[in-house]
């Protein structure tokens, strides 16, 4: 997502990882360990999914006053970001890995973003993402991203998430879901802002709604418990003063 979620022109076109001419190719080493990873998350862990529309209004009239005041602008991702941590805090059982006969519940609200590459996708984590500012978020994801997209991040940087934040609300994307990254137990699909018409009272107005879609892991997440992860996350986004 970029600062507006919403791009003023095309955005280029995502990089290949199979090759586009015809004929039979070998797969991408990269490929082959997404593959299979994927493969095994569907296979192995049981999703189901929950949308919410989250009022964005709110935090764009939250950047707004951030660059008016002479602030440092939060992007809408860092929010989103932020908001995913403050949740995994409330909500420990969505921060925590299944292991066959045991659960690991984690201690540090750690939160990972995906971030295509050239060969396939890459996870990088913002570890201890609760306690960090606003800007110290743009910082660090922004040289995390950098540096994955030159192969420079090391596995510690990759490892540890205990959620993970995919944004395709730079590809005008309205909804979509995610398949889980493990050995966490939810993803967060984040789509597009858009301009919609609401009710307000009796009038119809515009206002700026996003939908995110949660998959989760039913061996650890169960129904109530997820909504109540995706309710903390609306309401963090939608009063980011608390972010």
């Amino acid at each position: 997502m970029n600062e507006e979620n919403k791009p003023k022109e095309r955005p280029k076109r995502p990089p290949q990882t199979i090759p586009e001419q015809p004929g039979t190719h070998p797969i991408p080493g990269m490929r082959k360990v997404i593959a299979k990873r994927l493969a095994g998350s569907m296979q192995n862990s049981p999703h189901f999914y929950l949308v919410a529309e989250v009022d964005m209004e709110p935090a764009s009239d939250f950047r707004k006053k951030c660059e008016s005041e002479g602030k440092s602008k939060p992007s809408f991702n860092d929010m989103v970001l932020k908001a995913a941590g403050l949740a995994l805090k409330d909500h420990p059982h969505v921060n925590a890995y299944f292991k066959d006969t045991e659960v690991e519940v984690l201690e540090d609200a750690n939160v990972g973003f995906a971030v295509a590459l050239e060969q396939g996708l890459t996870v990088p984590v913002i570890r201890g993402i609760d306690g960090k500012s606003l800007e110290e978020i743009s910082k660090e994801s922004k040289d995390l991203a950098g540096r994955a997209r030159e192969g420079k991040l090391q596995m510690t940087e990759i490892q540890g998430g205990g959620i993970t934040v995919s944004n395709l609300g730079m590809f005008e994307v309205d909804l979509f879901t995610a398949i889980i990254n493990p050995p966490q137990s939810a993803i967060l699909a984040v789509s597009s802002i858009n301009k919609v018409p609401v009710v307000d009272g009796d009038q119809i107005r515009p206002g700026l709604r996003m939908k995110v879609t949660m998959s989760s892991d039913h061996r650890m997440v169960d129904g109530v418990l997820a909504a109540r992860y995706m309710k903390s996350f609306k309401d963090y986004l939608q009063d980011p003063s608390c972010l």
